[in-house]
């Protein structure tokens, strides 16, 4: 992860089996008496780009399996501070190719307001080099991106600097099995969609930035509970962690 500025998570969650017609209907995923996760509203039909989206609640279990000491410690080290939150909640992302009539314009490189913010992104279904996936150009998050915040990722000198860092360093595809989890810096690396078949997956987004201004830092009580107030916070990576990011 420091090194390329983004990996595969040490982990693979327990995903109970779903139907996507169901997501479609009931605000959860999973089992209806004891869901993996809580909706805010269900997913419904995907909009022209194919993609639709729904908020998750907080206290949703799943977001427990992930959200470890040793993955709390982990971004603690790599933001350089204890003082981060989920912002605008976890969402419930299903990428649609039946629905899709045009690409998003996320298909282009960007960065998200060139200053450093995680996301992780979690498979509830199995996604390979055939499924729609984000890829990721390798140690683009140590460049200082702050003058490139406001530019229009659809320019041409914008273009041409991104595919001249991706064949000087590469192109790396976030794919994995159902239950895997990828964490990148979305905030301050190059990073684009690549349109193709379904995909399904949970997306979060980590902030530290008062860019991300949904309250600095929210003073949402659920926010509080679940981030700032973990038990054990303090603990080490151990070797299982630090040989894998």
């Amino acid at each position: 992860m420091f090194r390329n500025g983004c990996a595969l998570l040490p982990m693979k969650l327990n995903i109970d089996s779903f139907a996507l017609s169901d997501v479609q209907k009931y605000n959860f995923l999973g089992n209806n008496k004891n869901p993996m996760l809580i909706l805010e509203a269900p997913l419904g039909v995907p909009d022209k780009t194919g993609i639709i989206s729904s908020r998750c609640s907080l206290n949703s279990p799943i977001l427990k399996d992930i959200f470890t000491d040793e993955l709390y410690q982990f971004i603690h080290n790599y933001l350089g501070t204890k003082n981060f939150w989920i912002r605008n909640d976890p969402v419930l992302v299903w990428d649609s190719k039946k629905h899709r009539q045009s690409n998003s314009d996320s298909g282009f490189f960007h960065v998200d307001y060139a200053t450093h913010q995680l996301s992780i992104i979690c498979y509830l279904e199995d996604c390979n080099l055939n499924s729609t996936h984000t890829v990721f150009i390798p140690k683009t998050h140590k460049k200082f991106w702050y003058q490139y915040e406001f530019t229009n990722k659809k320019t041409s000198s914008f273009i041409k600097m991104a595919l001249k860092l991706k064949e000087k360093n590469g192109l790396i595809d976030l794919i994995g099995k159902k239950g895997e989890c990828w964490i990148m810096d979305a905030g301050n690396g190059l990073h684009a969609g690549k349109y193709a078949d379904d995909r399904i997956m949970l997306h979060i987004n980590i902030a530290c930035s008062e860019y991300y201004n949904s309250g600095y830092p929210p003073t949402n009580d659920l926010y509080d509970r679940f981030l700032f107030n973990k038990k054990n916070s303090d603990c080490t990576l151990n070797r299982k962690w630090m040989q894998h990011i």
